[in-house]
């Protein structure tokens, strides 16, 4: 039952970004290795929700954390009922993360997201420093024919990127933003991982930015700070 499930959710979506710049000047122009091996901010939302906050006048996404029952094959995430009555009145949702420094000018994100039903429509996540710009793009009406196993997206199942950065504008931040179904709007969309770490990924995903025009954003301004 959903109502069950959220009776062990905690919602700390509250807690304001960490604003920081750094000098480009103070930039370390070595380049570290696979940034798999350099991971400098984990997180799984097992402790707190890591300072991600929600688009305040948009759907909401919630921390869920249960040590005695799993949701989505895990004890701790965060989650976006599609099905509530919140989501029900808007278009979708975005979560804005905290800064990043950009000690060195290379950067790998690590993050899993996972989603069933057909509310779920389609996912960005947007880089940004000095500009907002696209760095991933999934819309699963779409169906991305590609070599690499690790570019197929599958509902039902934990989908894990790595996503190749690029920090010569500064520090950085990021807005996942989620789109709904406008014409049935049940299911469940989750994050699971979130990493950052300097350096190359190793197993780079293709953004697929260009195929789902970019400018399909949710007409909503992200919050200033």
């Amino acid at each position: 039952m959903v109502t069950s499930l959220f009776c062990f959710t905690v919602i700390l979506m509250m807690t304001n970004g960490l604003e920081s710049t750094s000098s480009y000047d103070e930039k370390y122009y070595y380049q570290p290795g696979f940034a798999a091996d350099n991971i400098v901010s984990r997180c799984d939302f097992s402790i707190n929700s890591c300072r991600f906050r929600n688009q305040h006048n948009l759907a909401l996404y919630n921390r869920y954390f249960n040590q005695n029952k799993l949701f989505f094959d895990r004890h701790s995430l965060l989650l976006l009922n599609i099905n509530s009555q919140r989501s029900q009145q808007y278009p979708g949702a975005r979560l804005l993360t905290p800064y990043y420094q950009a000690k060195y000018r290379n950067a790998c994100l690590f993050i899993s997201y996972r989603y069933n039903g057909p509310g779920f429509l389609r996912f960005f996540i947007i880089q940004q420093d000095n500009d907002n710009r696209c760095i991933y793009s999934y819309d699963c009406s779409k169906l991305f024919i590609s070599s690499s196993s690790t570019n197929i997206i599958q509902e039902n199942k934990w989908n894990s990127l790595e996503l190749q950065l690029d920090l010569n504008e500064g520090d950085v931040r990021f807005f996942l933003e989620t789109h709904f179904n406008s014409t049935n709007k049940s299911g469940y969309f989750a994050i699971g991982d979130f990493n950052f770490g300097y350096g190359y990924c190793q197993n780079k995903n293709e953004n697929h930015c260009y195929d789902n025009i970019v400018n399909r954003h949710i007409n909503v301004a992200p919050t200033a700070n």
